[in-house]
């Protein structure tokens, strides 16, 4: 879960060779602790520092227009039965991922025009 994280957050991690200090040292720790510690940095507060801070990435955010809420009775969720409630929290659920679907289309090209696949709802 670590690594999955170190990768998702743009760490730079240093990968010891065998043998060396370094890789004694994580090995003598995981022997002791039971956990593998990767050795990561990222970068400080200030510019041209090292620290445990992610680096910066470009992050692109569309935002599509909003949804209307489902229609639901004057008595709101406790009055319908576990059936109807289910019916329209799959409506919904089938009308955002339609709207999400929509503007992924709409944006791809600019957004993502090297892409090597394009994005599957896993519903």
């Amino acid at each position: 879960l670590l690594l999955l994280l170190l990768l998702l957050l743009q760490f730079s991690t240093y990968v010891p060779t065998d043998g060396c200090l370094a890789a004694r040292s994580l090995k003598a720790l995981k022997k002791a602790t039971g956990l593998a510690f990767p050795i990561f940095w990222g970068v400080g507060l200030t510019r041209d520092s090292w620290g445990i801070l992610p680096r910066g990435v470009r992050l692109n955010t569309v935002v599509g227009a909003p949804l209307p809420p489902p229609p639901l009775p004057p008595g709101g969720t406790s009055a319908l039965s576990a059936s109807e409630l289910s019916g329209v929290v799959d409506a919904a659920h089938s009308a955002f991922l339609a709207a999400t679907q929509k503007l992924y289309d709409e944006h791809k090209a600019k957004y993502a025009p090297g892409r090597m696949q394009d994005m599957r709802m896993l519903a």
